[in-house]
């Protein structure tokens, strides 16, 4: 008897259903495929429990015949190609095949299409492969396709999916996506009955961008086009003030299809070069229109991957079409690359300093805080200061400000430095998280509610995280689809720019919530509420905030780092200076 065998079609397709169908937004995404490259002006995506209870997508496109639907439910049965030569002229998102009959492997599928204005059209039910006998129901043109108990079948996919709440997350940016890159097209989403996401067609890609993210995002946004030879590059890119605290806002479309491409993203990083601060992300949509031939997509089933035939053309073309936007919108002076990275974009570092009374930054005396330089020390030790290793700090003195950035202080041991904005971050970081376990934090009311509008992604993880910023001294409630009120913020962000505050919280809801750790979201969390609380690089300190700085930070369990894991403090100790100076 061989011990090689040929697999029974449904143990294949359910193989194949783990390339193709990862989680509900995988069903989602290919379900969506199908019916734009059908033709569909309308389409409707309803979700039960996070898409783990029941998925269905409709449509109203060109649909399907009845003999049509067991083919459709057979792999690598298509109606988008022919030949091989086929591929190199892909102009649809859909032509492996493997979609339907993937999906319908591992859950209980219903499929009803309808191909004209009859009113008559066919339905196929098909349970884990096993499909029943077509029959004849009451179906508009269009085709509509439920996906119910998804891996009811394989339940060690299933216990790999995270909550409802993420995985309703998923979907929605699977929508999302799909949206910006038809934005001709209707799109709807409803989970649980309630309307998430409702964008009219619209005949421009500017107002679909408004509809997703708001006018308050729209309105940083600066659109950019450039063609070289048959190659297209257009889209948005913010302006270097407006910036995001992490990577998620850089989305890159090619011929209609939203995929992924290191290449890409590095153009656009080159093109912001200089231009922000470092661990700050710039907000881009970029839309590439490229000839079939020079460009494959069949890299993975899911098509999230792929390959250029001129990646070094479209490097150039990509960042040269960002950069002269952002040059021709406004020439702006570059960013000193080695700015510390608790500095925000867009933030103020001379406005009052926050977390103790003081003058305002006018008024502080800006001569008294000399530049210093010292170059005489020519060691072959490879490092002149040390970080101290002690758990605590002894009383430290202040000597000087160094460049309105660095406290030089004198303690029993040495010369110490100490960074300013981590000293004050920890301090800050510290302190909101005794009073958040204490349910104590000092709140001050806004004199007039500030609005901060989101797009349904964000707004969907403020909802689920209103708790936990309310802990922190937040208080917001919703006003309209995607705009919320703040109303009451923690005390101790004073002037702080709130909304930009609440941008990166909700960002860091949205990469942490995913991992499900309770303590590193409430970390992050407070970590970056101090950060934007504390006082800024190139902020004048007169000598009392100074003396109160290095105090606090002496009291904090972990005065070495800041809460994101910076540095704080450096000492060069008595007998190295010695040694030296040649004392020694």
């Amino acid at each position: 008897m061989p011990k090689i065998r040929l697999l029974e079609s449904r143990t294949a397709n359910q193989i194949a259903a783990g390339e193709v169908v990862e989680r509900p937004a995988s069903v989602v995404k290919e379900l969506l495929e199908n019916s734009l490259d059908a033709g569909a002006g309308r389409l409707r995506v309803e979700i039960v429990r996070g898409g783990l209870g029941e998925i269905r997508v409709l449509d109203d496109g060109a649909g399907m015949e009845a003999e049509d639907l067991p083919l459709a439910l057979a792999r690598h049965a298509t109606s988008k190609i022919s030949t091989i030569e086929d591929l190199s002229q892909l102009t649809t998102l859909g032509f492996r095949g493997e979609a339907l009959p993937s999906i319908a492997s591992v859950s209980q599928m219903t499929l009803e299409s309808s191909p004209g204005e009859t009113g008559r059209g066919t339905r196929m039910e098909v349970e884990g492969g096993h499909a029943t006998p077509t029959q004849a129901v009451g179906h508009p043109r269009g085709t509509s396709v439920k996906v119910r108990n998804l891996f009811f079948n394989t339940p060690g996919r299933r216990k790999f999916l995270r909550s409802e709440a993420t995985e309703l997350g998923r979907i929605l940016d699977t929508v999302t996506r799909a949206a910006l890159a038809h934005f001709d097209r209707c799109f709807t989403l409803i989970a649980d009955g309630r309307t998430i996401l409702d964008l009219p067609c619209t005949e421009r890609r500017g107002e679909r961008v408004r509809q997703v993210f708001g006018e308050e995002v729209a309105g940083h946004l600066i659109p950019f086009s450039r063609r070289v030879g048959a190659n297209l590059a257009s889209g948005f890119a913010s302006r270097p003030e407006f910036t995001r605290g992490n990577g998620k806002d850089l989305r890159l479309f090619v011929n209609g299809r939203p995929v992924r491409d290191r290449g890409s993203l590095a153009a656009i990083t080159q093109a912001y070069a200089t231009l922000l601060p470092r661990g700050r992300y710039p907000f881009v949509l970029l839309f590439l229109e490229l000839p079939p031939e020079r460009v494959d997509f069949n890299v993975h089933p899911a098509k999230w991957e792929v390959r250029f035939g001129e990646p070094g053309v479209l490097f150039e073309l990509i960042r040269n079409s960002i950069r002269a936007a952002l040059q021709e919108e406004r020439p702006v002076t570059p960013l000193q690359t080695s700015r510390p990275s608790g500095t925000r974009a867009g933030e103020d570092t001379t406005r009052e300093f926050q977390g103790f009374p003081v003058r305002g930054a006018d008024e502080m005396p800006r001569s008294g805080s000399p530049a210093w330089k010292f170059s005489g020390i020519t060691s072959p030790r490879a490092s002149l200061f040390d970080v101290p290793s002690t758990g605590g700090l002894a009383r430290m003195l202040p000597l000087a400000q160094y460049r309105q950035s660095y406290i030089l202080a004198s303690d029993e041991q040495g010369l110490v430095i100490v960074d300013q904005h981590a000293a004050h971050e920890r301090v800050l970081y510290e302190q909101l998280r005794r009073e958040t376990a204490e349910h104590r934090v000092e709140r001050q009311a806004m004199l007039f509610p500030l609005t901060l509008e989101l797009d349904a992604q964000r707004s969907l993880s403020l909802e689920r995280g209103l708790g936990r910023l309310d802990g922190l001294g937040f208080g917001l409630e919703p006003f309209g689809e995607m705009t919320w009120l703040v109303r009451e913020t923690p005390a101790l962000l004073g002037k702080a720019d709130v909304q930009a505050v609440l941008r990166d919280l909700v960002d860091d809801l949205i990469s942490h919530a995913a991992q499900g750790e309770l303590e590193r979201i409430v970390h992050r969390l407070a970590a970056t509420t101090a950060c934007h609380a504390a006082v800024k690089v190139n902020f004048p300190l007169p000598s009392e905030k100074m003396v109160y700085i290095l105090d606090e930070l002496g009291k904090t369990d972990s005065p070495m780092t800041c809460p994101h894991g910076r540095p704080v403090v450096l000492r060069l100790s008595h007998r190295d200076l010695e040694r030296n100076f040649g004392r020694r």
